[in-house]
């Protein structure tokens, strides 16, 4: 009964217990020490496979609805969203139209209309098209065509031909790859296989500390690209086209469109 109480006794007063021999610190001043260094630790949980790196590359950020407020909104960025409510701002070039709001449509005809584009040059922050900030164009599309004889670029400054300066997407023959241009120089991925007449959202994100250019398809990677070795410092900014190359007929129909760049050069 005795060997008993004193099991008991130790097990209320545990906490107050010596670490070690050598270390007076008690077991429960230890335990409070410890968990304030963990809650004051900025790396707690930021490793691999650790809760707060895991939140951090999850693909969706599942917070409550309604719970991200306005004073978030980005001030280190020039950020714009377009639904083509209004085209009277931008650039065009062939059938361009914009009826069937949110959306805008280039239509291509053979011997009519063999090319439609639009585009718009930014003026601020200048110049727009620099390695130096980090970047982000990002747009819905869909490729509706009779065959695949046709041409079509999403991009910031991409254009049909060289020489062009900027990155995004290129259809050739009606084969997709991601591109980054300089002057008369292309470098591309391969091939993209996936089914253009399906809509997609198509995004390239320049990362100026790794002087990459990652591009997604529906929110996966598909390629990567380094950035060119001098910037580009010109003002392009988004352009969307497309173009037939023989008999053909199409329609190449964009959702929202997105692109910003940052002001602060890291």
């Amino acid at each position: 009964m005795l060997l008993l109480f004193a099991i008991l006794l130790n097990m209320d007063t545990w906490g107050l217990v010596p670490k070690s021999q050598i270390n007076a610190e008690t077991i429960e001043a230890a335990i409070i020490r410890l968990i304030a260094e963990h809650t004051t630790d900025p790396l707690s949980h930021t490793g691999i496979n650790e809760s707060l790196e895991a939140h951090r590359i999850e693909g969706i950020l599942d917070h409550r609805a309604g719970s991200v407020l306005a004073d978030k909104w980005t001030m280190t960025e020039f950020s714009i969203t377009d639904d083509f409510r209004t085209l009277t701002h931008w650039q065009q070039v062939g059938d361009i139209t914009n009826n069937d709001w949110p959306s805008l449509y280039a239509t291509v005809e053979w011997g009519v209309t063999n090319k439609s584009e639009v585009y718009r040059n930014i003026q601020l922050p200048a110049p727009y098209l620099s390695t130096e900030y980090d970047q982000m164009f990002q747009v819905t599309a869909l490729f509706d065509y009779s065959t695949n004889s046709f041409h079509a670029w999403l991009g910031i400054g991409l254009e049909d031909e060289l020489p062009a300066d900027g990155y995004g997407y290129v259809i050739t023959s009606g084969v997709l790859r991601a591109v980054v241009a300089k002057a008369n120089v292309r470098t591309v991925s391969s091939i993209l296989s996936i089914d253009l007449n399906v809509a997609h959202v198509y995004r390239a994100q320049l990362n100026q500390l790794e002087g990459k250019i990652y591009f997604y398809i529906d929110g996966s990677e598909v390629a990567n690209i380094d950035v060119p070795a001098t910037s580009w410092d010109t003002d392009n900014g988004p352009r969307i086209g497309t173009r037939l190359i023989s008999n053909n007929d199409g329609i190449m129909r964009i959702g929202d469109l997105n692109f910003s760049r940052s002001v602060v050069s890291y």
